[in-house]
């Protein structure tokens, strides 16, 4: 079960509509001062507006594969699967009154989280790995260009 009166809210914008404010923000002509240049935090918003996307597309997929392996078992009556259908872009607010299947609905929820978790802490772990790689590159190329005082008299 999902914990309740936490105080959180839990927001799952549709992929499509990340998707498309990605490519608005990407083509955006303000993003330019004149010399041709894109400013930096201009790169780091599309970044980020990218990977909500593909964290958003990665989630909605483990969600619905997790979704449909848990309710394949229940035989639904053809009407609840097909108003499940209908709703399949509300995601984690499809409303159902068959208590099996929302609990499939929660369980799923918590599937496609862990999924996306293990994701972005795998990429974390790398980003801090290839930082220290870097700089411990750089920091040895400042010690062998410093020319040591023995050197120097």
């Amino acid at each position: 079960m999902l914990p309740e009166g936490l105080g959180c809210v839990v927001a799952l914008p549709s992929t499509r509509d990340v998707v498309t404010v990605s490519k608005a923000k990407l083509t955006d002509a303000e993003n330019f001062d004149g010399s041709g240049t894109v400013h930096i935090g201009s790169g780091i918003n599309n970044a980020v507006l990218i990977a909500v996307a593909l964290f958003g597309a990665l989630l909605s997929g483990v969600f619905w594969s997790s979704f449909n392996q848990k309710v394949g078992p229940l035989a639904l009556p053809p009407a609840v699967r097909t108003d499940i259908d209908r709703q399949r872009s509300k995601l984690v607010a499809v409303e159902t009154e068959d208590l099996a299947t929302r609990q499939a609905i929660q369980q799923s929820l918590v599937s496609g989280y862990r999924a996306t978790l293990w994701v972005v802490l795998s990429l974390a772990i790398a980003s801090s790995l290839s930082a220290a790689a870097i700089t411990r590159r750089r920091t040895f190329s400042r010690l062998m260009a410093v020319p040591t005082e023995s050197a120097a008299g």
